[in-house]
């Protein structure tokens, strides 16, 4: 079966659509997120953010364990003593972070950018690095097995 041209531009649009959409409630949630955090609340565990801009934001001590912040723009955001234990961050981008204390423990940061992020003293056990950028991190003080550092050393090249 052959699609006709304009059933094809049809079908963008309708994705286009659907993708500005799902942008806006993304933001919306973000939003609602920022404010429920400023009125005192902290516990986010298990929250939808995929793709969310959540950049420079200041969320010290959040609870977002278990949260899907896949694509996520985290870049230059304090988390420092947040808990992002068993969180989804594939890709996300966490440069220039402050995640001193955070509790990233099983988390996956497969393909994610920390260049620049300050993870010191940060649980990083059982942790998925696979592909994640660390250059300039640092790893002062993390909590991470031995050998997992020792093989981090040789695929990053992490000092500390």
């Amino acid at each position: 079966m052959f699609l006709s041209v304009s059933k094809i531009e049809f079908n963008k649009s309708l994705f286009g659509l659907k993708l500005m959409k799902f942008r806006k409630d993304i933001g919306k949630k973000v939003y609602e997120l920022k404010l429920r955090y400023q009125a005192g609340e902290k516990n986010f565990e298990a929250a939808s953010l995929i793709g969310a801009n959540l950049s420079q934001v200041d969320l010290p001590e959040v609870d977002l364990s278990q949260s899907f912040l896949i694509f996520a723009d985290l870049s230059h955001a304090n988390l420092s003593g947040a808990n992002l234990s068993k969180a989804n961050l594939t890709v996300a981008n966490l440069s220039g972070a402050n995640l001193q204390g955070a509790n990233l423990s099983k988390a996956n940061l497969s393909g994610a950018n920390l260049s620049g992020a300050n993870l010191s003293g940060a649980n990083l056990r059982g942790v998925s690095l696979k592909k994640a950028n660390l250059t300039g991190a640092n790893l002062t003080g993390v909590t991470m097995p031995e050998r997992a550092f020792a093989l981090s050393q040789e695929t990053y090249g992490l000092t500390g």
